[in-house]
């Protein structure tokens, strides 16, 4: 992206962290699945010989606005998001509050609310973390959300599910889910499956 094309109402992030992980992974793989589309968000450059051959993953991270044709967002602001593997992207914020913004670039308009939603670094849930722990928040704090959902959604399916069996029991979505289901007593049995090298580990997390 070139900051010399920025466009009205649209800002352009220095993208300084970025959260590589197994679930990275998981956006690579399901790139091209239906409703999740994961390389829509940040499709590779025309310019790139044979570009329709690659996809895009997505990563989690934080960012700096560097320069901003938006009157709500100002120069400085550190934001939380979904970014591209790259060191610049250009975000056009809408519904604009003291907490966050939406990102309505055109080409992701059809694409998972949560994933085009992006948090101020100055909101409340992280203004008095340490440098330490706001990473942890950018690493695992959407996936806290959606293993929370998770949980909460099996306990309320008119089923009436007793029990809730976890795969991949040492990924940090499935913590959520488990801690969710235990601490907010839903009334599962929370049932996780493992490998046998994280065994010990996803044992000791209780």
């Amino acid at each position: 992206c070139d900051r010399s094309d920025l466009g009205e109402g649209q800002v352009y992030v220095h993208i300084a962290k970025l959260v590589v992980t197994a679930n990275t992974l998981t956006y690579a793989l399901c790139g091209k699945v239906p409703v999740l589309k994961y390389f829509d968000h940040f499709p590779v450059p025309g310019n790139i010989p044979e570009a329709s051959k690659y996809g895009s993953p997505p990563c989690w991270g934080t960012g700096t606005v560097t320069e901003s044709r938006h009157p709500e967002v100002s120069v400085g602001a550190r934001i939380h998001g979904l970014f591209p593997m790259a060191p610049f992207v250009v975000l056009a914020p809408t519904r604009v509050s003291a907490t966050e913004f939406r990102d309505a670039m055109s080409h992701r308009k059809h694409l998972i609310p949560a994933y085009l939603t992006y948090t101020f670094l100055s909101a409340p849930m992280y203004r008095e973390l340490s440098a330490d722990e706001v990473d942890w928040q950018t690493g695992a704090g959407g996936l806290f959300a959606t293993g929370w959902s998770m949980s909460y959604t099996a306990a309320l399916h008119p089923a009436r599910p007793k029990s809730l069996i976890l795969t991949s029991a040492s990924s940090r979505t499935s913590q959520g889910a488990a801690f969710a289901a235990k601490f907010h007593k839903l009334g599962l049995e929370v049932i996780g499956i493992t490998s046998r090298n994280n065994l010990k580990y996803a044992e000791s997390l209780g």
